[in-house]
Formats: structure tokens, C-alpha cells, sequence
């Protein structure tokens, strides 16, 4: 049994360093709210200089690979342990997405807290203060983070 279950984690933790490759993860939300957090993600230019820094919380990296390979390993376990006679891919595919999304809203809620991100300008800071909005980065009246807690998971194959 711990000899296949090695392999189950072996074969997540390749599936979810080849995810960015063979799968697409997308979350659907309206176009105002995707605008917002591209807009976020990536940083913004006015009259061809950098207005605001990019903020990529959007980022796929060792952090949200290893959630994503921990979670699917988990509900693949869970489907052999509860006698389930395949591997439910797709649902441990949306279980590993959903643990994506669940690294990238700890970053929005603690300004990065494992990837730099530029801090606001100490007068928009103020200003925020000012207007009793929430003081940290992105989140000046909780809309963006709604909108990606609350966005819908669509993964797909790659073809």
C-alpha cells in the first residue's frame, strides 16, 4: 500500500509541475473584476510610464505547485481509500485548482506574504486610512478578493 501511495505522490507532484502545460486553469468572473485583477497582476502605465508596479499574485510557482500536487494527492487517496476502482482525475484536477486559488487569496490577504509585492505609495496609503478603507494592497473595499474567492474553477486540457 505505501508503495502505491509513493506513486500516487510521485505522479501528482509531475502532474502538477506539467499543469501550466497540459491543463489551463481559468476563473470566471465578470470582465470588470478580471480587468481589476490583471490590472493588479500586472501593473499598469499612464502616458507610457509605469503608474502602478505589477503585483503578481497570479503566480504559479513552487508555493501554489506544491498546494496543488498536496491537494490532488489527497482527494486521489481519498477516492482509493473510499474504494473507488479509477483515478478521478478531474475532480482531484479541481481540488488542486481550488488550492491555487486558496494560496493566491493568503497572498491578497497579506500583501504577498511569500512574493514581494511593491507596497502602496505612502499618500494613497493615507488616503485609504483616511476614508476608512482597508489599508492593505488590493484590497480597498474587499470587491477584487470577492471576486476571486467567489470566481468559478474551469479546468481544462490543453489540446
Amino acid at each position: 500500500m505505501q508503495e502505491a501511495l509513493a506513486r500516487i505522490q510521485a505522479r501528482c507532484t509531475s502532474l502538477a509541475d506539467s499543469l501550466h502545460v497540459t491543463r489551463t486553469l481559468t476563473l470566471r468572473m465578470s470582465i470588470e473584476d478580471s480587468k481589476h485583477l490583471l490590472w493588479f497582476d500586472d501593473g499598469t502605465k499612464r502616458n507610457g510610464r509605469q503608474h502602478q508596479p505589477p503585483r503578481p499574485i497570479l503566480t504559479l510557482d513552487g508555493r501554489a505547485r506544491e498546494a496543488c500536487a498536496g491537494a490532488i494527492s489527497q482527494r486521489l487517496i481519498q477516492g482509493l481509500v473510499n474504494g473507488d476502482r479509477e483515478l478521478a482525475w478531474l475532480p482531484a484536477m479541481q481540488v488542486g485548482a481550488g488550492a491555487i486559488r486558496t494560496v493566491w487569496l493568503d497572498r491578497l490577504d497579506h500583501n504577498g506574504t511569500d512574493i514581494p509585492i511593491a507596497p502602496l505609495s505612502p499618500k494613497y496609503h493615507a488616503r485609504k486610512v483616511a476614508l476608512g478603507m482597508d489599508p492593505r494592497t488590493g484590497i480597498a473595499t474587499g470587491s477584487m478578493r470577492r471576486a476571486l474567492a467567489g470566481a468559478r474553477i474551469v479546468v481544462s486540457r490543453i489540446k
